[in-house]
């Protein structure tokens, strides 16, 4: 009869749906990306060693907006501390005294010898390390021939995360980073899975103010007077931004700009799982997906 097809049916759903979550989804693409690329496998074994070592503390995930430069980096003296990207461009990036420092930007691995701007770049990468802090240091591991290239593992801890095609649409799958992870829109969201992997149970966004969008539009522009960092940008970094504006589309910015905050929103609810709690601590920031706090309460 025409019902029992439809319970037929009804049911048939219920199993596709129970087999093919987007749990399931994102364990099977994970194991698809470790059987093609075994050979990676080996640069991520040794992170393990990070797990749960600061279980039950806090920590500080400092980004690099314009909203940096009304605080005194010294009231966190003493706390742990992970930074991002060319935060040492900052002018007080050494009071930070880093614990932590995160390269995920497929854009920052393809230096060219011939390229001031790029040169200018790699001197960033090894002014992570202060006089009195080396930090370790996450880079992709589609940095490795890199890295090689320039000797930057004669002069940093450096450490590598492995990313795939995986989906990141659901916060129920844990992602290890002894393991392939999603590919996220920004370090930001890297360093908050890190964070959770090494059992922090606090974790406070500082400097993620969410405005990058206006640095791709004024890129586009030509206007380097407009560019909103915690760092002064220098001629060659505005250079180089310009270049890579050239490209990539604005519509193509635009959505990625979109997935960056809804991330923001999974990996919200991924902290809350796992007992974590993620809160934004900026003053300026547009980011809505993460409850904003006042820092004084957490310093």
């Amino acid at each position: 009869s025409v019902d029992a097809i439809k319970e037929k049916m009804k049911k048939i759903v219920h199993l596709y749906k129970a087999v093919f979550s987007e749990a399931t989804e994102q364990k099977m693409r994970r194991k698809i990306v470790e059987k093609t690329r075994k050979e990676e496998l080996k640069f991520i074994s040794s992170n393990g060693m990070f797990k749960d070592i600061h279980k039950g503390e806090r920590c500080f995930i400092v980004g690099n907006g314009p909203s940096l430069k009304c605080l005194d980096l010294s009231v966190l003296k003493n706390k742990t501390i992970f930074t991002v990207n060319q935060s040492p461009r900052m002018k007080d990036f050494e009071k930070l005294e880093t614990d932590y420092h995160i390269w995920t930007d497929e854009r920052f691995f393809h230096l060219r010898d011939d390229s001031p701007e790029d040169m200018e770049l790699l001197q960033v990468m090894g002014k992570v390390k202060s006089r009195d802090k080396s930090p370790v240091v996450f880079y992709k591991t589609s940095a490795y021939q890199m890295i090689q290239k320039y000797k930057l593992d004669s002069e940093l801890d450096i450490h590598y995360l492995m990313d795939g095609p995986i989906n990141f649409d659901s916060p129920a799958v844990d992602f290890p980073i002894d393991r392939p992870l999603p590919v996220f829109p920004t370090c930001i969201h890297y360093a908050i899975l890190i964070a959770v992997y090494m059992g922090f149970t606090e974790i406070v966004l500082l400097g993620c103010d969410c405005t990058g969008l206006i640095n791709t539009i004024n890129a586009r522009r030509e206007d380097c007077s407009e560019y909103t960092y915690a760092y002064d940008v220098s001629d060659n970094e505005a250079k180089r931004m310009q270049k890579q504006q050239e490209c990539t589309k604005l519509a193509d910015e635009m959505l990625w700009y979109s997935q960056l905050l809804n991330t923001y929103g999974i990996l919200y609810s991924y902290c809350k799982r796992k007992s974590c709690n993620l809160v934004n601590a900026n003053k300026g920031s547009i980011l809505e997906e993460v409850p904003k706090v006042n820092l004084k309460d957490f310093i």
